[in-house]
């Protein structure tokens, strides 16, 4: 897990939230915002310490922090922290088929991966994701859509979850942004729609904002 990828749960402290902007620790820097459809602000954080191309996403709810996750330079998961669900993770051992934004840039990519939580619980991640061959434009920004379909099964080969779904490459950031996506869970399905309503970089207003502006109920 990186140096300073649990130093980021710190960035949402009360005082932080009532101030209505990300505090960003020394020795790192955020470099983009976005507001999605869903009444969720996403902060993407790099820092010095980390390996090159690591970066840190913080999510942010109305009812305050809710998520942190950590990716390599490729895309695979290196640890998250998920406050709602009280569980934090990180890998369990290397993938037999790890994430590639490469690949997927190429046309397709597939993995498997396991991660582990603090109480020892190992969860398999299988997946694919593939590029649409057209292009579509998120806020200004040209981006690549792609499909996926992804499921989560534990130790004995149980299925927790599954999804498919549309989200979207952007090539030069090297950031996926999820858009619809169809879930199915033990004896439920229903589908979420978490698409970038708004991709703000510094300098520009709204910047490291942790008030979401898009789909919240009045």
């Amino acid at each position: 897990m990186p140096l300073r990828f649990l130093s980021l749960a710190m960035l949402l402290s009360p005082g932080a939230l009532a101030a209505q902007t990300l505090g960003i620790p020394a020795g790192c820097q955020a470099i983009l915002t976005v507001q999605h459809a869903s009444c969720r602000v996403a902060h993407y954080v790099t820092c010095s310490n980390d390996a090159p191309g690591v970066r840190h996403r913080v999510d942010v709810y109305p009812d305050g922090f809710d998520y942190i996750a950590a990716t390599d330079a490729d895309g695979q998961w290196l640890g998250s922290v998920d406050a709602y669900a009280g569980t934090r993770d990180q890998p369990a051992g290397p993938a037999a088929n790890s994430v590639s934004f490469e690949a997927l840039l190429r046309g397709s990519d597939s993995y498997d991966f396991s991660m582990i939580d603090a109480a020892g619980v190992v969860t398999r991640f299988t997946g694919t994701d593939t590029l649409t061959g057209e292009t579509t434009t998120l806020d200004g920004e040209t981006v690549l859509p792609f499909t996926f379909e992804i499921k989560a099964t534990n130790a004995d080969g149980t299925e927790d979850w599954s999804a498919t779904g549309t989200a979207y490459a952007h090539p030069e950031w090297r950031i996926g942004f999820s858009g619809i996506t169809n879930w199915v869970v033990p004896g439920d399905a229903y589908s979420t729609d978490d698409t970038p309503a708004a991709l703000i970089e510094p300098g520009e207003p709204g910047f490291l904002s942790t008030v979401a502006e898009f789909g919240c109920a009045s």
